[in-house]
């Protein structure tokens, strides 16, 4: 199985999603920018472990916060690689 990461900005929401059974869930300030959400999100996935360099993930993005439902990005990519974005 593979792990996931759960990026937000809603501390509540990170709270709720620490009893999912493999969710790691990392609260973080809400990031303008699908581009500024990748690079903040790999050192931040290396650092924890949850990933290593050469790892392929994939993310699941909703850059609207405010519109629920609205989740806008599945991006394909290889940890530690600024050139494997597939959207």
């Amino acid at each position: 199985t593979q792990p996931i990461a759960a990026f937000t900005a809603d501390e509540r929401v990170c709270r709720q999603m620490a009893i999912l059974y493999g969710v790691f869930p990392v609260h973080r300030p809400q990031v303008l920018g699908l581009h500024s959400f990748m690079e903040q999100a790999d050192p931040v996935l290396l650092e924890q472990g949850i990933v290593r360099n050469g790892e392929q993930i994939v993310l699941i993005a909703d850059m609207h916060p405010d519109v629920p439902g609205d989740t806008d990005a599945l991006i394909i990519r290889t940890i530690g690689d600024d050139t494997s974005v597939n959207t």
